[in-house]
């Protein structure tokens, strides 16, 4: 379930270009239908390479990467299933990479429908045309080690299965980051007497998590600054964060009454309404990240690729170069990585020693 499948040579292209371009990437992510009647989920397909963009108005958008070395299927067939899993997932763009040369007539096709159709030796060439950073980069995310690394954890530490579970499966397939906010604090609390900040691989695993976690408060902000640029009063922005984050107010009303019917029933003091933990900090942070929206993009990549620097060896560590550029050339980005760590260790009740770790790497890259 967690191993790198084939076709490894293309997609660490595809993953390095999409690296390269400052887009959160992920690899093998299950695809299931979570509106589904089996009784157990079916896989629909896994992506060879995923990604998060920003949109010319700053909020992280999906965009997808096929890498296939097939000899007996047509490459427009391979785009006209491209196009329909974008459908799905309401991703905006796909890349499809193949072996084998490709007729121009299929280019032009797969073009309207929003998918670049690419035979291996012209992504070379495109690569070095979209993306200036692609040759000299050296990134902690586009090793195929670290990776397998990563997919391996639940072997190693099966109590954590679910959060990899979680990254692989789980958060691909969940709709609006409402719930995936309160889906990754709460796998974080359910975890956290496992995580332990002296272990490496853990360390890794928590700011990969927290990555995650900051996609989804990405599509948070970029909600509330289009609709109130900065809310003028916290009250203002508290009532809007809560209808947000459970889906509606009619959704909220109705978890908000149903809790507090459950609490009386059991003769507990209802002494809060429906909000997430550590709420005033969470304001904070939120009203915080209002002020320089867009900086939200890059913090979700700097914090993964300071996850999977932990997965490198020593004599490896040393070369990779992309963590530094990230913190470097992006400061508030950087502090908000260390904010969104900190939210969550409070939130989570994670051990604090993650947070003294994350600052600490962040601001040392910085120097």
């Amino acid at each position: 379930m967690f191993l790198i499948n084939k076709d490894r040579f293309l997609k660490f292209k595809v993953l390095k270009y999409f690296v390269s371009k400052d887009w959160y990437p992920f690899i093998e992510a299950d695809i299931i239908y979570k509106e589904g009647i089996s009784k157990s989920r079916k896989l629909i397909t896994d992506l060879d390479v995923i990604a998060f963009f920003p949109s010319p108005f700053g909020k992280l958008v999906p965009i997808i990467g096929d890498c296939k070395t097939l000899k007996n299927q047509s490459p427009i067939s391979r785009a006209l299933w491209m196009r329909g899993l974008m459908d799905l997932l309401g991703a905006h763009q796909g890349l499809v990479v193949l072996e084998k040369s490709i007729e121009n007539d299929h280019k032009l096709a797969a073009n309207q429908l929003s998918v670049n159709l690419i035979s291996g030796r012209d992504f070379d060439i495109y690569t070095k045309c979209t993306s200036e950073k692609y040759r000299d980069i050296n990134s902690a995310l586009c090793i195929e080690e670290h990776w397998s690394k990563y997919f391996a954890i639940p072997t190693r530490f099966p109590m954590l299965k679910p959060a990899l579970e979680y990254t692989k499966r789980e958060f691909w397939n969940e709709k609006g980051a409402n719930i995936r906010l309160r889906h990754i604090l709460a796998l974080i609390k359910n975890i956290k007497s496992e995580l332990n900040p002296d272990n490496q691989e853990h360390i890794a695993l928590f700011l990969d998590l927290v990555s995650f976690f900051a996609i989804a408060i990405n599509e948070i902000v970029y909600s509330i600054f289009n609709q109130y640029l900065i809310p003028s009063t916290k009250e203002q922005l508290s009532e809007e964060l809560k209808v947000l984050i459970w889906g509606g107010i009619e959704n909220y009303s109705y978890w908000d009454e149903l809790r507090k019917m459950i609490l009386t029933q059991n003769n507990i003091t209802v002494t809060s309404d429906l909000s997430l933990p550590e709420w005033n900090r969470f304001l904070q942070l939120i009203r915080g990240f209002l002020e320089e929206p867009y900086a939200t993009t890059l913090s979700p990549l700097l914090l993964k690729e300071v996850a999977f620097e932990y997965f490198a060896d020593k004599t490896v560590l040393g070369s990779l170069n992309n963590a530094r550029r990230l913190a470097k050339s992006n400061p508030q980005s950087s502090k908000f990585a260390i904010l969104t760590a900190e939210y969550i260790c409070k939130a989570s009740k994670a051990p604090p020693e993650f947070l003294d770790i994350v600052r600490d790497r962040i601001v040392k890259l910085q120097l």
